[in-house]
């Protein structure tokens, strides 16, 4: 058996394996490609209100927090979110499924968005990753989909391998690299297959590389070392995630002092999200955006001393190291979104070109075992 046979039965064995894992991985993230436009979408009604005059200025963040709590003194705000857009309404979040908005200069509190969307993708983004499995199965469904990302990884480069004609001619190069619709059969998936791999395989090797990296932990850890650079401490999840939506937030004195300061460290700021602290002892962090939320070398974080407001870290993109500046690019890039609107948009087409791709690749299984019936 010659090396191209040895290839291509791996690439059609690996293909079968994981082929389901790989199709509901692309749809599921055709979706999340656009999980941020759909949301705005759906709350569009709450994100935006109109200046009262051109001269009205927006509360201050003691007072937007006060005005929530007078409106809802059973709930626990753990993050605060302000924008420097005077028509953009003022995030306070409840723990993790909650979150309210506020007219910035009423501190009227104008509904919740549309928890049902965020629902739906919190329900996508979790079968995407670990099939949206609970408790001990969790970390095997984290298993199942980053060995289906791998799986597509080596299917890549087979198939590309594959793909080289064994005959140089232009004839050749056209049957695989161009869409042919007067074929059927066989020869048809055979084409669509061809031709969608060749096309996509940039992009999808690139989201597939990401998925990885996010998946693995020794993944993560190679791209710090290839960036040379110490990879981070592991972090371990004490539960806080869901105690910071229990736990009542402490109240934080000459908090409008505090966020000046942090404004003025930032003077091109866009957004600044401050995630409440829970403890008089915990310091304040800041999340300071300059863009539009989607680039991360736009983004920098700020931390303050509670009681003193003494900036205690500041951390802008600039001066991260090289392995934690690629690895802030790692998801952008996984959901397109770190290329703006056209790279959700090559991510999506990249994500259903790949469903296709399982498709095709099982219709040519199924006809090589001789389970469909080949035509002229």
């Amino acid at each position: 058996m010659n090396l191209r046979k040895i290839i291509f039965w791996s690439h059609l064995v690996v293909g079968i394996a994981v082929g389901i894992i790989v199709l509901s991985m692309s749809m599921t993230g055709t979706l999340l490609s656009f999980e941020r436009q759909i949301t705005v979408w759906a709350e569009r009604d709450v994100r935006e209100v109109v200046p009262p005059s051109p001269e009205s200025q927006p509360l201050d963040p003691e007072a937007i927090l006060q005005r929530f709590k007078e409106q809802h003194p059973d709930e626990n705000p753990t993050e605060l979110a302000l924008f420097s857009n005077a028509q953009n309404t003022v995030q306070i979040s409840a723990g993790r499924e909650k979150r309210f908005y506020l007219n910035p200069y009423t501190g009227k509190i104008l509904g919740e968005g549309s928890p049902r969307v965020r629902k739906f993708f919190t329900f996508v983004t979790e079968w995407h990753r670990w099939f949206a499995l609970e408790k001990e199965w969790k970390e095997r469904g984290k298993a199942v989909t980053g060995a289906g990302a791998f799986g597509f990884f080596l299917l890549l480069l087979s198939g590309l391998y594959l793909w080289i004609p064994k005959q140089k001619t232009v004839q050749a190069l056209k049957a695989i690299a161009l869409f042919n619709f007067r074929l059927t059969g066989k020869p048809w998936h055979w084409n669509w297959h061809n031709v969608i791999g060749l096309w996509i395989s940039p992009i999808i090797l690139l989201i597939t590389v990401t998925g990885i990296i996010m998946a693995f932990p020794w993944a993560n850890n190679l791209l710090f070392k290839v960036a040379h650079t110490e990879p981070p401490p592991v972090r371990r999840n004490e539960g806080g995630g869901e105690q910071r939506g229990k736990n009542q937030s402490v109240e934080i004195q000459n908090l409008d002092t505090k966020w000046i300061a942090v404004q003025n460290q930032v003077p091109n700021w866009q957004s600044i999200r401050l995630r409440l602290p829970n403890s008089e002892k915990e310091p304040l962090n800041f999340n300071i955006d300059t863009g539009n939320g989607t680039r991360p070398d736009t983004r920098s974080q700020l931390r303050m001393n509670a009681a003193t407001g003494e900036i205690l870290k500041y951390e802008p993109y600039e001066s991260l190291s090289k392995g934690r500046q690629w690895r802030s690019w790692v998801k952008a890039l996984h959901i397109g979104e770190g290329f703006g609107l056209f790279g959700q948009i090559t991510a999506a087409i990249a994500a259903i070109g790949s469903a296709l791709l399982v498709c095709t690749g099982f219709s040519l299984a199924l006809y090589r075992f001789g389970l469909l019936k080949k035509r002229a």
